[in-house]
């Protein structure tokens, strides 16, 4: 059963949502991961986050 649902996913179908896009652009450093959110004005290092309403603050 998972197996015919992970092959049934197609990465460039849209998700249906009521909710924006979000940009993010991922840039793998020799240590850590720096995942930039250009829309949002802000940026997050090490781990993915929604950054929905705390992306006001720079570098968290």
């Amino acid at each position: 059963m998972l197996w015919h649902y992970t092959h049934t996913l197609d990465p460039y179908r849209r998700i249906a949502s009521n909710q924006p896009a979000l940009e993010v652009l991922a840039v793998g450093l020799d240590w850590k991961w720096l995942f930039i959110y250009p829309t949002r004005s802000g940026y997050r290092s090490g781990k993915f986050d929604n950054c929905d309403r705390r992306c006001g603050a720079r570098g968290r």
